[in-house]
């Protein structure tokens, strides 16, 4: 026989009795059992259980009892469920204190025949668990037909030891769960947070309870909601730590919950009273106050007596209105109860809810409804007390944070989304006040209809499943037909309530705009990047993540590596260029990668494989980290340059120092002699240049002007072959002494700057543009001159530079486009000239002075041909010119101690910047 000591501490009021009929002999009882009975165990134990019952109980026959078990006859009225027990029975003990019910349940042995009936008494939940180790061989026909859903875990990982059918349903999984980790039997338990509460119980030692707990059984098929309260305890052997199990018991509650909800309608007028009795539990969370038509009472709960907190000596006195009367004087407003009262008792009154303040703070929430009969007639009224004082200041602090919350909450209802909440921010955003709430709201945003927003609500809504929305642009109407366009993530979830029905929507969202604005700059600066290493004067490359993958690269590259696109987009560098990687270049790209320090250097020696075998190059490299919006490291821009020819130059200069040595000093006497000739030839070169121009410049005007007296004296007589023929002497002859005239300012340009002074660019701008007024005005020209700043130069060179850059800008325009040109100026830091030469030293500072046009503009290939002498890219009969007046300019720079260079694109203008140190001096 199994070991039934098991059941002495069982959470329930448990009897155990074997099928030894008609004794039906008590083998085990719990102590939950003992203590309702207010019994010994001495006086129970092995003894035949009718005559204990009948020493216990009262209105109970010895045929009922027996009934308990199905196996003797049965009077008429009682009848056996399907499943082999006996219906439920409301039974009371002696000292008139009742069981809420009792119901049997057969134990079969392994060939099914009926060894024990296990008898539970309905009472509270368990409140203690065994000490000791169980022995599940002797127990598990009582632990698997016990008639409450048990399951025993074991160890760390809490290994299913036992679980019977009813806790399987409730779990809604099979047989084979025993013996499995609870994760592998019911992974979902992490997430809904079983996990937590088993380690909670097993580290504290703790008890841990959950009362109602919802839960979807399959039973017979068929999918059904129940009510259960959960317990977990914690037990482990003696001595053995290790050794730690879990009991799980879930008792069936639904019916209880379901009297919480709702009061059974009564049928019967001659038996309205004990109707009533029956159709109340004491377990019910609600104090119930039933009174007749003439307002006497004919019902309280215990519920009742402890929320209203009346005196035991009242409840013993019975006096009639003694109980209503002692709550009414607990009210912070006993008129309106009586009134509320008196009124309830009126014919056509119907079932309602309201609040009732206490005076000592409690918030009691009351529900009344009339107590009819099937011909509508009234017997009275009921009452539901419930305390709901912590509810109201869970839903105060609520309300609290959603009113002070910095983001957008609103609280929609029903089919047709009411705003029944709406926090300050979303009154902020809709620009307007509370005089939304308790309007649909479509009403408020009817746009949300069109995008589709609105169909989410309903869903979540009919469906419980919530929605999410990423980055969503929403429009908001301003006024005046003006529309704001803002970006949001944002969240519908089920709004439930108490009883978890779904009775709206919690929706709440975060203005992500300047995110996602940011986002689009990015986007747009990459693609800004992108374009400027394609058109890079020099070899350029993006090398993404830690793998080094190209990204991007520019034709300079490519040529460089000798690759095409096909070969090196989407591969690790090193597998493009595996030579680099045993040369050190692996190591320094990844200090630019890991630690986001540039990495350079100049004149490296890098084998790579050719054709015709290795060659041996000599590089200069900037290995620059590119930073997301984060600051994180998402890949380096890699800048080459072959300076093979300079280095090889350098190393022969070096080869050949020591011969330049002795040459010097050779050389040193003759370069006295040299200097003098030197200068006698720069002499004799000017006053060759002056006495050329002069010579040059009278015949051409004698020509001109013989021409012009010519082409006059023949006038009509002149055939219009012959006039094209002047025109072309005439226009000639002008070309001439242009060129004449730029040429001798070349010359005097090249041999140097000449004097310095502290000069104001935009008064110099301000005189070119006095000289160049009538070409302006002809061209209706727009120029814009930001502020510019005082720099030390030479006055005439620098009239001569912006003269001829405005002049350009003014000839190379636009058939009827109107000529825009702006001249702008920004202070620069050396080290941010990346790309400029080499040449120009890095640790000063200089003027970026630009000249910009709208006009035809130039191919960028041609960049930097246009600044030799006589280099034309258009005929004479497109644009006049010389081909002299950007080598004027260039040559002005370069005496300045700058830099010049030109962008453009064909068709779109062009850009020409200047570098010019700075001498620390800058209008304010």
């Amino acid at each position: 026989m199994a070991d039934l000591n098991i059941f002495t501490t069982l959470p329930y009021a448990i009897t155990v009795v074997t099928n030894d009929a008609p004794a039906f002999t008590i083998v085990a009882l719990t102590d939950e059992f003992l203590h309702t009975a207010k019994l010994d165990r001495e006086d129970i134990l092995s003894k035949p259980f009718v005559p204990v019952a009948e020493q216990m109980l009262v209105d109970i026959s010895p045929s009922s009892l027996l009934s308990l078990f199905g196996e003797v006859d049965m009077p008429a009225d009682l009848g056996r469920n399907s499943n082999g027990t006996i219906p439920s029975r409301q039974l009371t003990l002696t000292d008139h204190q009742p069981f809420t019910q009792v119901s049997s349940k057969a134990v079969h042995s392994n060939d099914g025949t009926i060894t024990h009936f296990i008898l539970t008494w309905e009472k509270e939940p368990v409140t203690s668990m065994p000490d000791t180790e169980m022995d599940f061989a002797k127990t598990a026909n009582f632990f698997k037909q016990a008639p409450v859903a048990i399951a025993i875990v074991k160890g760390p990982d809490y290994v299913f030891e036992l679980a019977n059918q009813d806790m399987l349903q409730f779990l809604g999984r099979t047989g084979d769960a025993v013996g499995k980790p609870l994760l592998e039997v019911f992974p979902e338990a992490k997430l809904q947070g079983l996990v937590d509460i088993f380690d909670y119980v097993r580290q504290s030692g703790n008890d841990y309870n959950m009362r109602s707990y919802p839960a979807t059984i399959l039973i017979n098929g068929v999918r059904e909601h129940r009510f259960f309260d959960v317990r977990f305890q914690r037990y482990e052997q003696a001595g053995n730590s290790a050794e730690v199990r879990i009991f799980c018991v879930a008792h069936n509650v639904t019916e209880q919950v379901q009297i919480q909800q709702q009061v059974e309608d009564v049928k019967e007028k001659l038996r309205f009273r004990n109707a009533l009795l029956e159709a109340v539990n004491e377990a019910t969370p609600d104090g119930i106050l039933i009174v007749d038509v003439e307002g006497k009472v004919l019902l309280k709960n215990k519920r009742f007596i402890e929320t209203w907190k009346i005196p035991a000596s009242v409840v013993a006195n019975n006096e009639e209105g003694g109980l209503i009367a002692f709550a009414n004087s607990m009210l912070a407003d006993p008129a309106g109860q009586l009134k509320g009262i008196t009124a309830a008792r009126e014919p056509g009154q119907q079932a309602g809810q309201d609040v009732l303040l206490l005076k000592d703070g409690r918030v009691l929430e009351r529900n009344g409804s009339p107590v009819l009969g099937d011909d509508q007639v009234s017997y009275g009224w009921a009452w539901y007390f419930r305390d709901v004082t912590d509810r109201i200041r869970q839903e105060q602090k609520f309300n609290n944070v959603v009113q002070q919350a910095s983001m957008p909450i609103a609280i929609l209802k029903g089919e047709n989304m009411i705003v029944e909440v709406a926090n300050q921010a979303l009154l902020d955003l809709w620009k307007t006040d509370e005089s939304v709430i308790g309007k649909p709201y479509l009403k408020i945003q009817p746009d949300r209809e069109e995008q589709g927003l609105f169909t989410k609500l309903l869903e979540v809504y009919r469906t419980g499943q919530a929605f999410y929305g990423t980055e969503v642009p929403l429009s908001f109407d301003r006024g005046n037909g003006n529309k704001e366009i803002l970006f949001f993530n944002f969240s519908y979830q089920p709004y439930r309530e108490a009883n978890g029905s779904i009775t709206g929507v919690l929706a709440w969202g975060n203005d992500v705009t300047d995110q996602v604005m940011a986002k689009q700059r990015i986007v747009e600066s990459e693609r800004n990047l992108r374009n400027t290493i394609y058109q890079a004067p020099v070899a350029m490359c993006i090398l993404k993540g830690s793998d080094h993958i190209v990204d991007i690269a520019n034709n300079l590259m490519l040529r460089f590596l000798r690759k095409s696109t096909d070969e090196v987009q989407g591969r690790p560098i090193f597998d493009v260029l595996p030579e680099a990687k045993l040369q050190g270049f692996e190591q320094l790209l990844e200090k630019a990668y890991t630690r986001g320090e540039t990495v350079s250097g100049f004149g490296q020696p890098l084998s790579m494989s050719r054709d015709n075998g290795p060659e041996t190059l000599y590089i200069s490299y900037v290995f620059e980290p590119f930073r997301e919006w984060d600051s994180t490291i998402s890949s380096v821009m890699v800048v080459i340059m072959d300076v093979s020819e300079q280095v090889r130059a350098k190393q022969q200069l070096e080869q050949n120092e020591s011969e330049l040595q002795r040459r010097v000093k050779e050389r040193t006497l003759d370069l006295d002699q040299i200097n003098q000739a030197l200068q006698s030839s720069n002499l004799s070169l000017e006053e060759f240049a002056y006495a050329a121009s002069h010579d040059l410049k009278s015949p051409i005007r004698k020509i001109n002007m013989l021409a012009q007296l010519l082409n006059q004296e023949l006038g009509p007589a002149l055939t219009e072959t012959q006039q094209r023929i002047f025109k072309r002497i005439d226009d000639s002859a002008g070309r001439m002494l242009t060129l004449i005239d730029d040429l001798l300012s070349f010359s005097h340009i090249s041999k140097g700057a000449g004097t310095f002074d502290d000069i104001d660019l935009s008064q110099k701008l301000q005189r070119v543009l006095d000289d160049l007024e009538i070409e302006v005005l002809e061209k209706n020209a727009q120029i814009t001159i930001g502020e510019l700043p005082v720099l030390r130069g030479n006055r005439r060179q620098l009239q001569q530079l912006f003269q001829n850059l405005i002049s350009n800008a003014l000839k190379y325009t636009k058939p009827g486009v109107k000529p825009e040109i702006q001249i702008l100026s920004t202070l620069v830091n050396g080290t941010e000239l990346n790309g400029i030469s080499a040449d120009i030293p890095r640790d000063r500072a200089y003027h970026l002075i630009e000249v910009r046009d709208n006009g035809i503009g130039f191919d960028q290939v041609d960049a930097e041909q246009i600044f030799n002498v006589f280099t034309r890219l258009h005929t004479h009969a497109e644009y006049s010119g010389t081909g002299v007046g950007l080598s004027i300019v260039k040559r002005v720079v370069e005496n300045h101690n700058g830099h010049v260079w030109a962008e453009s694109h064909a068709g779109q203008g062009a850009s020409f910047k200047i570098l010019l140190p700075h001498n620390g001096r800058q209008n304010a």
